[in-house]
Protein backbone atom coordinates (compact mmCIF):
# COMPACT_ATOMS: atom_id res chain seq x y z
CA UNK A 1 0.00 0.00 0.00
CA UNK A 2 2.80 2.68 1.04
CA UNK A 3 5.07 1.69 -1.93
CA UNK A 4 8.10 0.08 -0.70
CA UNK A 5 9.20 -3.02 -3.31
CA UNK A 6 9.45 -6.50 -2.77
CA UNK A 7 7.25 -6.08 0.29
CA UNK A 8 7.97 -9.90 0.81
CA UNK A 9 11.92 -9.85 1.51
CA UNK A 10 11.37 -6.39 3.67
CA UNK A 11 9.38 -8.06 5.98
CA UNK A 12 12.86 -9.96 7.40
CA UNK A 13 15.13 -6.78 7.02
CA UNK A 14 16.35 -4.37 9.61
CA UNK A 15 15.53 -0.94 9.93
CA UNK A 16 18.86 -0.45 9.31
CA UNK A 17 18.45 -2.10 5.94
CA UNK A 18 16.09 0.57 4.42
CA UNK A 19 16.97 4.20 3.25
CA UNK A 20 15.36 7.31 5.10
CA UNK A 21 12.58 7.28 2.38
CA UNK A 22 11.52 3.76 2.93
CA UNK A 23 11.81 4.11 7.04
CA UNK A 24 9.55 6.86 6.67
CA UNK A 25 7.34 4.25 4.82
CA UNK A 26 7.20 1.86 7.34
CA UNK A 27 5.83 4.34 10.33
CA UNK A 28 3.34 5.44 7.89
CA UNK A 29 1.99 1.30 7.27
CA UNK A 30 2.29 1.36 11.24
CA UNK A 31 0.42 4.45 11.66
CA UNK A 32 -2.52 3.17 8.85
CA UNK A 33 -2.58 -0.07 10.20
CA UNK A 34 -5.54 -0.05 12.23
CA UNK A 35 -7.66 2.27 9.87
CA UNK A 36 -7.18 5.69 11.77
CA UNK A 37 -9.35 8.47 11.27
CA UNK A 38 -6.99 11.04 12.02
CA UNK A 39 -2.96 10.41 12.06
CA UNK A 40 -0.36 12.89 13.56
CA UNK A 41 2.36 13.45 11.35
CA UNK A 42 5.73 15.24 13.64
CA UNK A 43 7.73 16.84 11.61
CA UNK A 44 7.07 13.55 8.62
CA UNK A 45 10.23 14.57 6.18
CA UNK A 46 12.64 16.60 8.04
CA UNK A 47 15.27 14.36 7.49
CA UNK A 48 14.61 14.00 4.35
CA UNK A 49 15.89 14.97 0.98
CA UNK A 50 13.76 17.37 -1.42
CA UNK A 51 13.23 13.79 -3.67
CA UNK A 52 12.02 11.58 -0.98
CA UNK A 53 9.85 14.06 1.00
CA UNK A 54 8.14 14.92 -2.13
CA UNK A 55 7.13 11.17 -2.54
CA UNK A 56 6.20 10.94 1.07
CA UNK A 57 4.20 13.93 0.60
CA UNK A 58 1.94 12.28 -2.31
CA UNK A 59 1.57 9.49 -0.42
CA UNK A 60 0.39 11.08 2.57
CA UNK A 61 -1.93 12.95 0.26
CA UNK A 62 -3.58 10.45 -1.47
CA UNK A 63 -3.83 8.58 2.21
CA UNK A 64 -6.02 11.50 2.74
CA UNK A 65 -8.20 11.34 -0.75
CA UNK A 66 -8.25 7.63 -0.95
CA UNK A 67 -9.10 6.96 3.15
CA UNK A 68 -10.62 10.12 3.87
CA UNK A 69 -7.98 10.43 6.86
CA UNK A 70 -7.80 13.91 8.71
CA UNK A 71 -4.15 14.73 9.17
CA UNK A 72 -2.16 17.09 11.93
CA UNK A 73 0.91 17.93 10.18
CA UNK A 74 3.60 19.24 12.47
CA UNK A 75 6.25 21.06 10.62
CA UNK A 76 8.89 24.32 10.47
CA UNK A 77 9.19 23.36 6.35
CA UNK A 78 6.68 26.29 5.37
CA UNK A 79 7.14 24.30 1.68
CA UNK A 80 5.65 21.41 3.27
CA UNK A 81 2.79 23.88 4.56
CA UNK A 82 2.16 25.23 1.31
CA UNK A 83 2.34 21.78 -0.56
CA UNK A 84 0.19 19.55 1.77
CA UNK A 85 -1.97 21.33 4.42
CA UNK A 86 -5.89 23.18 3.65
CA UNK A 87 -5.68 24.93 6.68
CA UNK A 88 -2.86 26.37 8.78
CA UNK A 89 -2.68 27.05 12.88
CA UNK A 90 0.55 29.34 13.88
CA UNK A 91 1.95 28.63 17.66
CA UNK A 92 4.05 31.06 19.12
CA UNK A 93 5.57 30.34 22.81
CA UNK A 94 2.89 28.13 23.34
CA UNK A 95 0.15 29.84 22.29
CA UNK A 96 -1.84 30.16 18.62
CA UNK A 97 -1.31 33.33 16.99
CA UNK A 98 -2.97 32.83 13.86
CA UNK A 99 -5.55 30.50 12.14
CA UNK A 100 -7.18 30.23 8.62
CA UNK A 101 -7.03 28.82 5.39
CA UNK A 102 -3.66 27.88 4.32
CA UNK A 103 -3.89 30.86 1.33
CA UNK A 104 -4.52 33.19 4.05
CA UNK A 105 -2.14 32.50 6.52
CA UNK A 106 0.96 32.54 3.71
CA UNK A 107 -0.22 34.93 1.38
CA UNK A 108 -2.04 37.43 3.46
CA UNK A 109 -0.26 37.08 7.37
CA UNK A 110 -1.88 39.00 9.68
CA UNK A 111 0.33 38.04 12.85
CA UNK A 112 3.67 39.75 13.29
CA UNK A 113 5.51 36.54 14.00
CA UNK A 114 3.75 34.65 11.22
CA UNK A 115 4.72 37.51 9.03
CA UNK A 116 8.69 37.49 10.27
CA UNK A 117 8.36 33.34 9.50
CA UNK A 118 7.57 33.57 6.15
CA UNK A 119 9.63 36.90 5.54
CA UNK A 120 12.83 34.27 6.73
CA UNK A 121 11.83 31.24 4.07
CA UNK A 122 14.55 31.61 1.38
CA UNK A 123 12.60 31.17 -1.54
CA UNK A 124 14.38 28.85 -4.75
CA UNK A 125 14.46 31.00 -8.01
CA UNK A 126 14.81 34.04 -6.30
CA UNK A 127 18.83 33.95 -6.18
CA UNK A 128 20.36 36.15 -3.42
CA UNK A 129 17.59 39.58 -3.37
CA UNK A 130 16.49 37.78 -0.48
CA UNK A 131 16.10 37.87 3.66
CA UNK A 132 18.38 41.85 3.23
CA UNK A 133 21.12 39.28 2.64
CA UNK A 134 24.64 41.12 0.95
CA UNK A 135 25.50 39.27 -2.50
CA UNK A 136 29.21 38.59 -2.25
CA UNK A 137 30.86 38.59 -5.94
CA UNK A 138 33.30 35.97 -6.81
CA UNK A 139 36.78 36.62 -7.22
CA UNK A 140 37.66 37.76 -10.91
CA UNK A 141 39.44 34.49 -12.65
CA UNK A 142 43.17 35.25 -12.05
CA UNK A 143 45.79 33.27 -14.62
CA UNK A 144 47.86 30.88 -13.17
CA UNK A 145 45.66 31.33 -9.80
CA UNK A 146 46.24 28.78 -7.02
CA UNK A 147 43.13 27.73 -6.46
CA UNK A 148 41.59 26.78 -2.58
CA UNK A 149 40.59 22.99 -2.90
CA UNK A 150 40.52 20.93 -6.29
CA UNK A 151 39.62 17.59 -6.57
CA UNK A 152 40.54 15.34 -9.67
CA UNK A 153 38.99 11.50 -10.43
CA UNK A 154 38.51 11.66 -6.74
CA UNK A 155 37.40 7.92 -5.61
CA UNK A 156 36.69 6.95 -2.13
CA UNK A 157 35.90 3.50 -1.26
CA UNK A 158 34.77 1.91 2.71
CA UNK A 159 35.67 -1.16 3.04
CA UNK A 160 33.33 -4.32 3.77
CA UNK A 161 34.15 -7.51 5.98
CA UNK A 162 33.30 -10.28 3.06
CA UNK A 163 32.21 -8.22 0.57
CA UNK A 164 34.05 -5.91 -2.35
CA UNK A 165 34.57 -2.35 -1.52
CA UNK A 166 31.53 -0.05 -1.79
CA UNK A 167 32.06 2.51 -4.03
CA UNK A 168 30.85 6.00 -1.87
CA UNK A 169 32.51 8.41 -4.61
CA UNK A 170 33.50 7.68 -8.25
CA UNK A 171 35.71 9.84 -10.50
CA UNK A 172 34.69 13.07 -9.30
CA UNK A 173 36.78 16.48 -10.18
CA UNK A 174 35.86 19.73 -9.32
CA UNK A 175 37.90 22.89 -7.59
CA UNK A 176 37.20 25.60 -5.24
CA UNK A 177 38.67 28.63 -5.82
CA UNK A 178 39.91 31.34 -3.45
CA UNK A 179 36.73 33.65 -2.01
CA UNK A 180 34.41 31.29 -3.67
CA UNK A 181 31.47 29.43 -2.35
CA UNK A 182 30.35 26.42 -4.18
CA UNK A 183 27.72 24.40 -3.45
CA UNK A 184 27.90 20.76 -3.38
CA UNK A 185 24.34 18.76 -3.72
CA UNK A 186 22.62 15.93 -3.87
CA UNK A 187 19.94 13.25 -2.21
CA UNK A 188 20.77 10.91 0.90
CA UNK A 189 23.68 9.01 0.24
CA UNK A 190 25.04 10.53 -2.94
CA UNK A 191 28.33 11.22 -1.24
CA UNK A 192 28.27 15.03 -0.08
CA UNK A 193 29.63 14.48 3.43
CA UNK A 194 31.67 11.80 2.61
CA UNK A 195 33.93 14.40 -0.17
CA UNK A 196 33.64 16.63 2.66
CA UNK A 197 35.62 14.55 5.30
CA UNK A 198 37.92 13.76 2.53
CA UNK A 199 38.87 17.46 2.23
CA UNK A 200 39.34 17.73 5.70
CA UNK A 201 41.78 14.77 5.43
CA UNK A 202 39.15 12.49 8.19
CA UNK A 203 39.34 9.91 5.64
CA UNK A 204 41.12 8.15 2.61
CA UNK A 205 41.23 8.67 -1.11
CA UNK A 206 41.42 5.07 -2.78
CA UNK A 207 42.67 6.92 -5.48
CA UNK A 208 42.87 10.48 -7.31
CA UNK A 209 44.12 13.58 -5.84
CA UNK A 210 43.20 16.29 -3.49
CA UNK A 211 45.01 19.42 -3.48
CA UNK A 212 44.49 22.49 -0.55
CA UNK A 213 46.13 25.37 -1.77
CA UNK A 214 48.45 23.74 -4.72
CA UNK A 215 49.89 21.30 -2.11
CA UNK A 216 48.56 17.31 -2.23
CA UNK A 217 46.99 16.42 0.91
CA UNK A 218 47.36 12.98 0.63
CA UNK A 219 51.35 13.43 -0.17
CA UNK A 220 52.49 15.43 2.74
CA UNK A 221 54.02 14.00 5.72
CA UNK A 222 52.01 14.63 9.18
CA UNK A 223 53.64 17.55 10.48
CA UNK A 224 52.92 19.56 7.06
CA UNK A 225 49.12 18.26 7.42
CA UNK A 226 48.45 19.06 10.52
CA UNK A 227 50.48 23.08 9.07
CA UNK A 228 48.24 22.87 6.38
CA UNK A 229 45.30 21.77 8.59
CA UNK A 230 45.21 25.32 10.38
CA UNK A 231 44.26 26.81 7.01
CA UNK A 232 40.74 24.89 6.81
CA UNK A 233 37.70 25.50 8.94
CA UNK A 234 34.68 22.96 9.45
CA UNK A 235 31.01 23.41 10.30
CA UNK A 236 29.54 20.16 11.33
CA UNK A 237 25.66 19.36 10.64
CA UNK A 238 24.22 19.12 14.21
CA UNK A 239 25.82 21.18 16.59
CA UNK A 240 24.97 19.47 19.46
CA UNK A 241 27.21 16.07 18.32
CA UNK A 242 30.25 18.49 17.34
CA UNK A 243 30.55 20.57 20.68
CA UNK A 244 32.31 18.82 23.83
CA UNK A 245 29.33 18.58 26.37
CA UNK A 246 32.34 18.91 29.16
CA UNK A 247 34.02 22.25 27.85
CA UNK A 248 32.42 25.81 28.55
CA UNK A 249 32.11 27.70 24.90
CA UNK A 250 35.21 29.74 25.47
CA UNK A 251 37.07 26.40 25.58
CA UNK A 252 35.21 24.69 22.74
CA UNK A 253 36.24 28.53 20.24
CA UNK A 254 39.67 28.43 21.55
CA UNK A 255 40.47 24.34 21.18
CA UNK A 256 42.13 24.40 17.96
CA UNK A 257 44.30 27.63 18.82
CA UNK A 258 45.28 25.25 21.83
CA UNK A 259 46.25 22.58 19.26
CA UNK A 260 47.96 24.42 16.49
CA UNK A 261 49.63 26.60 19.63
CA UNK A 262 48.63 29.93 18.51
CA UNK A 263 48.57 32.80 20.90
CA UNK A 264 48.70 32.80 24.91
CA UNK A 265 45.37 32.54 27.39
CA UNK A 266 44.90 36.51 26.83
CA UNK A 267 45.48 36.51 23.58
CA UNK A 268 43.23 33.60 23.12
CA UNK A 269 40.41 34.78 25.28
CA UNK A 270 40.78 38.31 23.44
CA UNK A 271 39.96 36.34 19.94
CA UNK A 272 37.07 34.19 21.56
CA UNK A 273 35.21 37.71 22.50
CA UNK A 274 35.89 39.22 19.14
CA UNK A 275 34.49 35.75 17.26
CA UNK A 276 31.48 35.83 19.71
CA UNK A 277 30.67 39.12 18.87
CA UNK A 278 30.87 38.61 15.24
CA UNK A 279 28.31 35.93 15.33
CA UNK A 280 26.28 37.75 17.32
CA UNK A 281 26.44 36.54 20.51
CA UNK A 282 26.55 37.57 24.27
CA UNK A 283 30.09 38.07 26.29
CA UNK A 284 28.31 36.05 28.96
CA UNK A 285 28.24 32.87 27.18
CA UNK A 286 31.79 32.40 27.12
CA UNK A 287 31.47 30.49 30.71
CA UNK A 288 28.26 28.97 29.50
CA UNK A 289 28.10 25.08 28.56
CA UNK A 290 26.48 23.76 25.11
CA UNK A 291 23.43 22.46 27.18
CA UNK A 292 22.38 26.01 28.22
CA UNK A 293 22.53 27.30 24.95
CA UNK A 294 19.79 26.84 21.69
CA UNK A 295 20.28 25.11 18.59
CA UNK A 296 20.89 28.40 16.71
CA UNK A 297 23.16 29.75 19.23
CA UNK A 298 24.91 26.32 19.34
CA UNK A 299 25.24 26.72 15.26
CA UNK A 300 26.92 30.13 15.99
CA UNK A 301 29.34 28.76 18.37
CA UNK A 302 29.88 26.07 15.61
CA UNK A 303 30.74 28.97 13.01
CA UNK A 304 32.89 31.40 15.70
CA UNK A 305 34.67 27.91 16.12
CA UNK A 306 35.07 27.38 12.36
CA UNK A 307 37.03 30.97 12.03
CA UNK A 308 38.90 30.59 15.61
CA UNK A 309 42.36 30.53 12.98
CA UNK A 310 41.16 32.75 10.08
CA UNK A 311 40.69 29.66 7.71
CA UNK A 312 41.53 30.53 4.07
CA UNK A 313 38.53 27.43 3.12
CA UNK A 314 35.56 26.29 4.86
CA UNK A 315 33.71 23.44 4.75
CA UNK A 316 30.43 23.58 5.63
CA UNK A 317 28.12 20.30 6.37
CA UNK A 318 24.68 20.64 5.96
CA UNK A 319 24.96 23.55 8.84
CA UNK A 320 21.76 24.97 8.75
CA UNK A 321 19.66 21.84 8.37
CA UNK A 322 19.04 21.18 11.81
CA UNK A 323 17.59 24.72 12.30
CA UNK A 324 14.17 26.48 11.67
CA UNK A 325 13.78 28.79 9.88
CA UNK A 326 13.40 31.84 11.40
CA UNK A 327 17.00 30.84 12.77
CA UNK A 328 18.48 29.50 9.89
CA UNK A 329 17.45 33.46 7.82
CA UNK A 330 19.87 34.85 10.93
CA UNK A 331 22.64 32.34 10.70
CA UNK A 332 22.92 32.55 7.02
CA UNK A 333 22.70 36.45 7.32
CA UNK A 334 25.83 35.84 9.68
CA UNK A 335 27.45 33.60 7.04
CA UNK A 336 27.39 35.82 4.60
CA UNK A 337 28.49 39.25 6.48
CA UNK A 338 31.37 36.75 7.67
CA UNK A 339 32.47 35.99 3.98
CA UNK A 340 32.60 39.23 3.27
CA UNK A 341 34.73 39.99 5.89
CA UNK A 342 37.39 37.19 5.89
CA UNK A 343 36.82 36.10 2.41
CA UNK A 344 37.77 32.62 3.24
CA UNK A 345 36.77 30.08 0.11
CA UNK A 346 33.69 27.33 1.28
CA UNK A 347 32.77 24.33 0.01
CA UNK A 348 28.95 24.14 1.64
CA UNK A 349 27.42 21.00 1.55
CA UNK A 350 23.68 21.19 1.61
CA UNK A 351 20.48 19.34 0.19
CA UNK A 352 18.49 22.34 0.80
CA UNK A 353 18.23 23.78 -3.26
CA UNK A 354 17.13 27.38 -1.55
CA UNK A 355 19.99 28.06 0.83
CA UNK A 356 22.58 27.02 -2.05
CA UNK A 357 20.65 29.43 -4.35
CA UNK A 358 21.07 32.06 -1.50
CA UNK A 359 24.82 31.48 -0.90
CA UNK A 360 26.61 29.76 -3.99
CA UNK A 361 28.71 31.23 -6.59
CA UNK A 362 28.80 27.78 -8.73
CA UNK A 363 27.12 24.31 -7.80
CA UNK A 364 28.23 20.57 -8.22
CA UNK A 365 25.38 18.08 -8.32
CA UNK A 366 25.89 14.25 -7.08
CA UNK A 367 24.59 11.29 -7.76
CA UNK A 368 25.19 8.05 -6.30
CA UNK A 369 28.55 9.43 -5.73
CA UNK A 370 29.10 10.90 -9.15
CA UNK A 371 28.84 14.39 -11.09
CA UNK A 372 25.65 14.60 -12.57
CA UNK A 373 25.65 18.02 -13.44
CA UNK A 374 28.13 21.28 -12.45
CA UNK A 375 28.77 25.30 -13.15
CA UNK A 376 27.51 28.74 -12.32
CA UNK A 377 24.24 28.86 -9.37
CA UNK A 378 22.55 30.33 -12.54
CA UNK A 379 23.11 27.34 -14.92
CA UNK A 380 22.33 24.76 -12.86
CA UNK A 381 19.51 26.01 -10.66
CA UNK A 382 17.92 27.90 -13.57
CA UNK A 383 18.48 25.98 -16.04
CA UNK A 384 19.33 22.87 -15.65
CA UNK A 385 19.89 20.33 -18.63
CA UNK A 386 20.52 16.63 -16.58
CA UNK A 387 17.02 14.41 -15.87
CA UNK A 388 18.63 14.52 -12.37
CA UNK A 389 19.14 18.24 -11.75
CA UNK A 390 15.66 18.53 -13.46
CA UNK A 391 13.99 16.26 -10.66
CA UNK A 392 15.65 17.76 -7.82
CA UNK A 393 14.98 21.32 -8.53
CA UNK A 394 10.85 19.76 -9.51
CA UNK A 395 10.93 17.90 -5.91
CA UNK A 396 12.15 21.16 -3.89
CA UNK A 397 8.94 22.94 -2.03
CA UNK A 398 7.99 26.81 -2.04
CA UNK A 399 6.49 28.81 0.00
CA UNK A 400 3.54 29.82 -1.78
CA UNK A 401 0.30 27.49 -2.30
CA UNK A 402 -0.82 28.64 -5.47
CA UNK A 403 2.91 28.67 -6.87
CA UNK A 404 3.20 25.17 -5.00
CA UNK A 405 0.43 23.45 -6.74
CA UNK A 406 1.32 24.45 -10.01
CA UNK A 407 5.20 23.00 -9.11
CA UNK A 408 3.63 20.11 -8.01
CA UNK A 409 1.94 19.03 -11.31
CA UNK A 410 4.72 20.13 -13.66
CA UNK A 411 6.73 17.20 -11.54
CA UNK A 412 3.95 15.29 -12.07
CA UNK A 413 4.64 16.49 -15.81
CA UNK A 414 8.15 15.51 -15.53
CA UNK A 415 7.69 12.18 -13.87
CA UNK A 416 5.04 10.92 -16.30
CA UNK A 417 7.73 12.05 -19.27
CA UNK A 418 10.37 9.87 -18.20
CA UNK A 419 7.99 7.06 -17.39
CA UNK A 420 7.34 6.84 -14.37
CA UNK A 421 4.08 7.28 -11.66
CA UNK A 422 3.40 9.29 -9.21
CA UNK A 423 3.65 8.14 -5.49
CA UNK A 424 0.42 7.03 -4.46
CA UNK A 425 -1.55 4.60 -2.07
CA UNK A 426 -2.72 1.89 -3.38
CA UNK A 427 -6.04 0.39 -2.30
CA UNK A 428 -6.64 -3.45 -3.13
CA UNK A 429 -3.66 -5.32 -3.49
CA UNK A 430 -2.04 -3.06 -6.07
CA UNK A 431 1.58 -2.61 -5.93
CA UNK A 432 3.47 0.61 -6.75
CA UNK A 433 6.24 1.06 -9.20
CA UNK A 434 8.97 2.48 -6.72
CA UNK A 435 11.01 4.41 -9.10
CA UNK A 436 15.01 4.31 -8.62
CA UNK A 437 15.50 6.71 -6.27
CA UNK A 438 13.42 4.54 -3.78
CA UNK A 439 15.51 1.34 -4.28
CA UNK A 440 18.59 3.38 -2.73
CA UNK A 441 19.81 1.72 0.97
CA UNK A 442 23.22 4.21 0.47
CA UNK A 443 22.50 5.45 4.12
Amino acid sequence: MVGIPEPERRLKQYPHELSGGQRQRVVIAIAISCDPRVIIADEPTTALDVTVQAEILDLLRSLKDKLNTGILLITHNMGVVADMADRVAVMFKGNLVENGSVDQVLNHPQHAYTKRLLDAVPHLGRGRDQLGITHVEAPPVEENEVHALRMENLVIEYQRAGKPPFRAVDDVSFSVRQGEVVGLVGESGSGKSTIGRCALGLIPAASGTVRMFGEDFGALKRRDAKSLRKRIGVIFQDPAASLNPRLPIGDIISEPMVVHKVGDKSSREQKVHELLEAVELPRSVYNRYPHELSGGQRQRVSVARALVLDPELLVADEPTSALDVSVQASVLAMFTELQQRYRFACLFVSHDLAVVDLLAHRVVVLQNGKIVEKGSREDVLQNPQEEYTQRLLAAAPVPEPGEQRRRREERHALLASFGERVTELQVGGGTVGAGPLDESTRE
